[in-house]
């Protein structure tokens, strides 16, 4: 399955994803992206 991440009210697919997660690593250097994405099988 593909890895989803709940923004808000808006579903974001993986191919967004790979953007949104170095922005999120640039904001949140040190915060634990693993709580911020959920992954589904």
């Amino acid at each position: 399955m593909d890895k989803v991440m709940l923004l808000g009210n808006h579903v974001v697919l993986s191919k967004e994803i790979t953007e949104l997660e170095e922005l999120l690593q640039d904001i949140f250097e040190e915060e634990e992206l693993e709580e911020v994405f959920e992954i589904t099988d």
